[in-house]
């Protein structure tokens, strides 16, 4: 059950070589939004370079499975996977395949890449974004948009 306090409840998926990601969500949120992450392996073995992996064999690995599903469970307002390279390599195939079956394994809960915004989709953030970057973030707005409607506040 959500409190009526928070603004909103994200949820990321972190490839877990990431150190950092927790720490910088947590410092840019603002009052009200809380963060909260599972973590899968990096498709590449023993520091092989990335150079993409399809959609239908990410969300088929065991440990994205498993934090789609904790997440899901968890009542959050939205499921980000914070792993661009995914997005960058595959493209909109990745982006649009992964986040329709992520959203079923997450139990109908949003699910977003760092595919730009769209119909609906958290706007592209432009400042302090280096061009061709496009990571799509929620904004503040947006979140107290969906507090409204959901009866949050």
């Amino acid at each position: 059950m959500r409190r009526h306090s928070w603004v909103a409840q994200l949820g990321v998926l972190v490839i877990h070589n990431d150190p950092v990601v927790e720490a910088e969500l947590w410092a840019m949120a603002p009052d009200g939004v809380t963060v909260h992450a599972a973590r899968f392996e990096s498709p590449t073995s023993g520091g092989a370079e990335y150079t993409g992996t399809p959609w239908k064999e990410m969300v088929e690995s065991p440990d994205v499975r498993r934090g789609l599903g904790q997440l899901g469970r968890m009542d959050l307002s939205a499921i980000c996977l914070c792993f661009g390279s995914a997005s960058f390599f595959g493209g909109p195939e990745f982006d649009e395949g992964f986040t329709a079956a992520a959203r079923e394994l997450a139990g109908g809960t949003e699910v977003y890449t760092a595919r730009p915004g769209d119909r609906g989709r958290p706007r592209r953030h432009r400042r302090g974004t280096a061009p061709g970057r496009g990571a799509a973030v929620v904004h503040r707005a947006d979140l107290r948009r969906r507090a409204r409607l959901s009866g949050g506040g």
